[in-house]
This record gives C-alpha cells, sequence and structure tokens, in this order.
C-alpha cells in the first residue's frame, strides 16, 4: 500500500506532472491497517491525509470520526464536526450528500450523544440518498427495537429483506427483536 500511495501522488497530464495528493482510498486502506494494529496515532495521521487529499472522500470523514469519539475519547461534539464538515466538503465538490456519513453520524447521535430523534432524522436522511442502503434499515431497526417501537423495526427490517433476502445481520437483528418482543 505504501508503495501504491507514493505512485499514487503525481500523475501526468500534457507532459507536466500535476500533484493531487496521495491516493485518498489507499490512505484509508493504510489507515485501517493501521488502527486494527492498534497504531491509533499513525490511523488517525493517515485518515487526515486522506480528507486534505480530497475533501469529498467521504469515507476518510467517516473513518476519522468514529476513530476519534470510539477509540481516542473525543466527545460527540467532536464527532459531529467531522461528519458536519464532510456534508459541507461534499457539498463544495458538487457531489450528492452520503448516505455513509449520514448513517455513520447517526450511529455517533445515538450511541454516544444518546438522541434518538436526530439519530431517526439522519437514518432518514441516509436512506433518501440511498433507497437500499442496508447498514442505516439495520441500524434503525436495531434502534427502534431497542426502544420498544417494535412496528417500526419490523418496518426497516423488512425494507431490507424485500431487496437482500439472505441479508444475515438483518435477519439475525430481526429474531432477536422477536424474542425481546411482548406478545
Amino acid at each position: 500500500l505504501k508503495v501504491g500511495i507514493t505512485h499514487s501522488t503525481t500523475r501526468e497530464s500534457k507532459s507536466i506532472l500535476e500533484d493531487r495528493g496521495a491516493n485518498p482510498f489507499l490512505l484509508q486502506a493504510l489507515g485501517c491497517l493501521e488502527e486494527k494494529m492498534g497504531h491509533l496515532s499513525e490511523a488517525e495521521a493517515l485518515y487526515v491525509s486522506a480528507a486534505k487529499s480530497r475533501p469529498w472522500h467521504a469515507a476518510a470523514w467517516v473513518a476519522l470520526a468514529q476513530l476519534r469519539t470510539r477509540k481516542l475519547g473525543k466527545s460527540a461534539e467532536e464527532g459531529r464536526t467531522l461528519f458536519q464538515t464532510a456534508e459541507l466538503e461534499l457539498k463544495k465538490a458538487g457531489k450528492k450528500p452520503s448516505a455513509h456519513v449520514y448513517t455513520a453520524w447517526a450511529s455517533l447521535e445515538y450511541h454516544k450523544a444518546h438522541d434518538v430523534r436526530r439519530a431517526r432524522e439522519l437514518y432518514q436522511a441516509a436512506l433518501k440518498q440511498d433507497k437500499k442502503c442496508s447498514a442505516a434499515y439495520l441500524q434503525l431497526g436495531v434502534m427502534e427495537a431497542n426502544n420498544a417501537n417494535w412496528e417500526e423495526a419490523q418496518s426497516n427490517f423488512e425494507s431490507v429483506l424485500k431487496f437482500d433476502q439472505r441479508n444475515s445481520r438483518v435477519l439475525q437483528a430481526y429474531a432477536l427483536m422477536e424474542t425481546k418482543r411482548p406478545d
């Protein structure tokens, strides 16, 4: 990956080498590996580099926000700021909003800030961008089940199963919900 990153920093354009920064996909992939090995400061630096390289690279912002809030003990407010920055950078680049960003942001609002209303809004924003975002449906369904909103949870799980009948995570969450659901 490091060799790929080195070779990705320049590209030939009309016989002139134009610096476009390192490939954000490679930087983020290397960041994921560093994070898995427990090298959190190295992972953070790679995610920051990926976001700086291409500010519209949604996955870099998501990885950075999740690393900082889940493993580095940063606040929900810091994570929220990173997700808002991702949203702004996508807009500035003329890209459509990212279901991935909204789903991760919703998870932060639910798990770290304990704001069910805001999480629900963000999951809906994700589904507006991608009507088949199984991660958003799954997480929204689990959240609704945890809050005893059984019909909403069931609706979210069944929405995924309409287009992905073998989604094992959804099937498992649906089954768990049914065991908790009162008769």
